[in-house]
């Protein structure tokens, strides 16, 4: 009995003895750490590779050249993973790792899977069981991209730092630093996955896009459980603005939203923001099949009340019931209601929407318009049909728009007919609209009687018109404008005096032009033609027997034949440059003496920049006559 006893206790000597030899050999050798790495590779059927291992489990590991491929998940690539455990702590049930690194990682997604079901129930985390209690004292990442199927940048990260503990089903994140090419985020979180995630976490952000004039800052805070979550948004930066949504009986019941700002700068934020400054208090409410929301919004100086934002479900429709908006200080109101449907591979939707008495804060002629209207539309994301019908005043006139458009809103849209009517009056036209890269356009205009004095109410009339105009302004670049406008027919009247005329003008940049234009009204004549800009070389030739055509106050007649020089200089309005060489228009505009009492003066300038001395003229402006002399009276009373 005892012998037995004693072989049965040396035999179990023995296999301890060999469970410490493999488990030392397997921990505490590279050869264990390449026959671990080994066994986890046959786990995921081959699709990881390392390309080299050093060290061992227990004491220490580096790998390099470590891939990851499957084609249902993508493909993950890491130059450098290093591992400093502290082996000593696994007698206390934990695994403590001093330091995790890991170097140039590269992700590429896999595509989109088409077979993925659709869920109508909202989405829930399973809990987490740590097999071991793990905590990592410091995480260092650098260098992330990640990247779609195709290629197309998703995410670079600089840098991640962090550190975190892993027991049981408790998950507390210490510290979680990202660091982007456009800012910084900070995450901290302390979470039991075992109780529905029960618990919060915080992140910090502070981000700035390209061409956006200020960061944005801010705090968003999410508590848990996840069935009955609360999400809260503080903004910090550029304007203080909250942001509250909770579900208090669960996500399969009704949630609550408020969002409310005294005054967020949105031209802080947004390079070319439509409005400076947005003032708004919205509440909402709803479930998974629907919403409300009602409020109020003041853009700059225009109060808006949302009477009422109501949405439906219906799969796979999304139904816009009402959409409510009134004036805060006037009459007008927006009424629309609308739907998506959601059953085919691309959205289709339709809207339609009435106003009434609307007057936005914009300048004059604008700035009383009682505008109404009509508009609907349909289509696709990529192909749009649309009809406007509006009624404006416009300086006390009204005014009639009908435009349809049809096209792609990202790439082209086709605007025809567009049909502007005042009074007897009315302006034609089409144009092509190339939307991909910046704003290009093609276009014809025709007027028939159309009067002028709707925008620019000192110069009325009846004006008929045939025009053409084609152009690009490019994203980003307003600099870089090209565009054309050839007139081939100008007639009718302006100022109670007979026009005519035509002409070309082409706009290379902001600062360079070619014109070619000839213009009649009444008894005058002015035609210009050369280049006008940074670099000028034009000549101008005007016979004027009734100036007061073009400024009121004027009187006598002008008779010139000019051609004006000049380089290094920006653009110049047409007048600017006639007022240089013309002394007896130069009492019209700014700067100049009110009174002239030449009664006729003779103008022979030359190149050396002799002129008037009753005028301050740029010293890098030099015009010569043409013509043996230019005459230019003025009579003054």
């Amino acid at each position: 009995m005892r012998r037995g006893v004693r072989y049965a206790l040396w035999g179990l000597a023995s296999l301890l003895v060999l469970v410490v030899l493999v488990v030392a050999w397997l921990g505490g050798s590279q050869s264990g750490l390449r026959f671990a790495l080994g066994q986890v590779r046959g786990l995921l059927s081959d699709r990881l590779d390392v390309g080299s291992a050093e060290g061992s489990l227990l004491g220490g590991m580096r790998l390099r050249d470590i891939r990851y491929y499957d084609p249902l998940v993508g493909d993950y690539r890491l130059a450098l993973v290093e591992v400093a455990p502290r082996s000593r702590r696994l007698f206390s049930g934990e695994l403590f790792l001093a330091g995790v690194t890991v170097e140039g990682v590269d992700i590429t997604l896999a595509p989109p899977s088409d077979d993925t079901p659709a869920a109508d129930d909202p989405f829930r985390l399973p809990p987490l069981h740590a097999p071991l209690a793990m905590q990592v004292e410091s995480l260092e990442v650098r260098n992330v991209a990640v990247r779609q199927h195709d290629g197309t940048p998703v995410v670079d990260i600089e840098s991640i730092d962090g550190a975190a503990r892993w027991a049981g089903a408790r998950l507390a994140v210490q510290q979680f630093d990202v660091r982007l090419q456009e800012g910084e985020l900070g995450m901290t979180a302390d979470i039991d996955t075992a109780a529905d995630w029960a618990g919060d976490a915080r992140v910090a952000f502070n981000l700035q896009w390209p061409d956006q004039p200020e960061p944005l800052a801010g705090v968003a805070q999410l508590q848990g459980p996840q069935d009955t979550p609360t999400i809260h948004l503080a903004l910090a930066q550029p304007s203080a603005a909250t942001l509250d949504l909770d579900w208090p009986a669960g996500l399969e019941s009704r949630w609550r939203l408020s969002a409310r700002s005294d005054g967020f700068d949105l031209d802080r934020l947004l390079a070319d923001a439509p409005f400076r400054r947005i003032a708004l208090s919205i509440e909402g409410e709803g479930d998974l099949h629907t919403a409300a929301l009602d409020g109020s919004v003041r853009l700059d100086d225009y109060g808006v009340v949302l009477e009422a934002l109501s949405l439906r479900r219906e799969s796979p429709r999304v139904v816009l019931e009402r959409l409510a908006l009134g004036e805060a200080d006037g009459s007008g109101r927006i009424d629309a209601s609308g739907e998506i449907d959601l059953s085919g591979d691309t959205p289709v939707g339709r809207i339609a929407a009435d106003w009434h008495g609307i007057n936005p804060p914009l300048q004059a002629p604008f700035d009383q318009l009682a505008a109404s209207g009509h508009v609907s539309a349909s289509g696709t994301p990529s192909q749009l049909r649309a009809r406007i019908d509006a009624v404006a005043q416009v300086n006390a006139q009204q005014v009639r728009l009908d435009a349809q458009l049809e096209g792609d809103p990202q790439r082209e849209l086709r605007v025809a007919p567009f049909t502007l009517v005042t009074g007897n009056g009315q302006l034609d036209g089409e144009a092509r609209l190339l939307l991909a890269d910046g704003l290009g356009w093609d276009a014809t205009l025709r007027a028939q009687q159309f009067d002028p004095g709707l925008l620019l109410a000192d110069w009325p009339g009846q004006v008929d018109l045939d025009a053409t105009s084609t152009g690009h302004v490019p994203a980003g670049d307003r600099d870089a404008m090209r565009a054309n406008v050839e007139i081939t027919r100008l007639g009718g009247q302006l100022r109670q005096r007979r026009l005519a005329g035509g002409g070309r003008l082409e706009l290379a940049d902001r600062e360079s032009a070619r014109t070619d234009l000839d213009l009649r009204l009444g008894d005058n004549r002015l035609r210009i033609e050369g280049r006008v800009g940074s670099t000028m070389d034009a000549r101008l030739r005007a016979d004027l027997p009734d100036p007061a055509a073009f400024l009121p106050d004027a009187s006598g007649h002008v008779d010139a034949d000019l051609t004006a020089q000049a380089a290094g200089r920006r653009w110049r309005s047409p007048a600017a440059s006639m007022a240089k060489t013309s002394p007896s228009l130069m009492s019209m505009l700014p700067g100049c003496p009110s009174t002239w009492t030449h009664a006729a003066t003779s103008v022979a300038t030359t190149a050396s920049g002799s002129r008037p001395p009753a005028c301050n003229w740029p010293a890098s402006t030099s015009t010569r006559s043409t013509s043996p002399q230019a005459a230019m009276r003025r009579t003054t009373a």
